[in-house]
């Protein structure tokens, strides 16, 4: 059975990214699901081929989202990114009542929390007495949530998903930053050729001695490759030693890509390609 998964409930981000996914890659003949977890769909298309997963990899704002990142490079069966998608992201504030003013919690993922926080910081202002902020795994979870609680919480989610669950709209556009973009992948077993625009993602560690992030950096350099981002986040094996994360401009599959790449390999102790795919126009 073909099925995809993005990370829900219905109405979340990932939901209206999957939805480009499917008119984009013709994916119109897979069932549907929605999953709580981020790292329920990586292992769920690690041990199934038939299964592809779209989930959110990175955030204008905030940057990475770790929970991918950390799950993506531990898959048994080398799970790989083979298409991206970058949606627009515009929160609002929603409850049940309508009312503004009782408002003393709000709910949402951390990312959209964070997002928000100056606006938060000011409604505690106005409403004359500090709000609480309560993680939840996702947007659209908080919003479909608010049934389980009082009039003094809300939630932050999309418009469209505070509608879809019949919640009172309080504020819209409340993300600080306007400019606020979150990048999907779509990851599956494979990989697409070549387009001629694409990124190659790769996740490494270096041995852990001064100039060997360098090293690194210096092939590319010598390769002219752009290196559009990297991140790094602890490996979780030994401390002090950091896992990093890069996306390039180009195939691996291309000739220099491919060769600055294999020259890359002796200097890590660690090494694997998340995938190689076209960049979102």
């Amino acid at each position: 059975m073909k099925k995809l998964l993005y990370f829900g409930p219905k109405g979340s981000y990932t939901q209206t990214a999957m939805n480009k996914a499917i008119e984009l890659l013709n994916l119109h003949d897979y069932d549907i699901e929605p999953a709580l977890r981020i790292t329920d769909i990586i292992s769920s298309v690690d041990e199934n081929p038939d299964y592809i997963g779209v989930i959110p990899i990175e955030n204008s704002i905030q940057g990475v989202v770790q929970e991918t990142v950390d799950k993506l490079v531990r898959t048994k069966n080398y799970v790989r990114i083979f298409q991206e998608i970058i949606i627009p992201i515009s929160h609002c504030l929603s409850n049940i009542s309508g009312d503004i003013e009782k408002t003393e919690k709000i709910i949402s993922h951390p990312q959209a929390l964070a997002q928000c926080a100056g606006y938060i910081r000011d409604l505690s202002k106005r409403n004359g007495k500090h709000i609480e902020v309560l993680p939840v795994t996702s947007t659209s979870f908080a919003a479909q949530s608010l049934d389980n609680y009082d009039e003094t919480y809300a939630a932050i989610s999309s418009e469209e998903t505070a509608k879809l669950y019949n919640r009172k709209v309080l504020a819209t556009q409340i993300n600080d930053e306007k400019d606020n973009k979150t990048r999907f992948v779509c990851i599956g077993r494979n990989y697409p050729s070549k387009t001629g625009n694409d990124m190659t993602s790769v996740a490494f560690t270096t041995v852990n001695r001064p100039g060997a992030l360098v090293d690194v950096l210096t092939i590319l350099k010598e390769h002219n490759l752009n290196m559009s981002h990297i991140d790094s986040r602890p490996s979780k094996k030994v401390l002090g030693e950091y896992m990093f994360y890069i996306d390039v401009d180009g195939h691996i599959e291309e000739e220099n890509v491919k060769a600055a790449f294999e020259k890359i390999k002796p200097y890590t102790t660690f090494y694997r390609l998340l995938g190689a795919y076209p960049k979102y126009v």
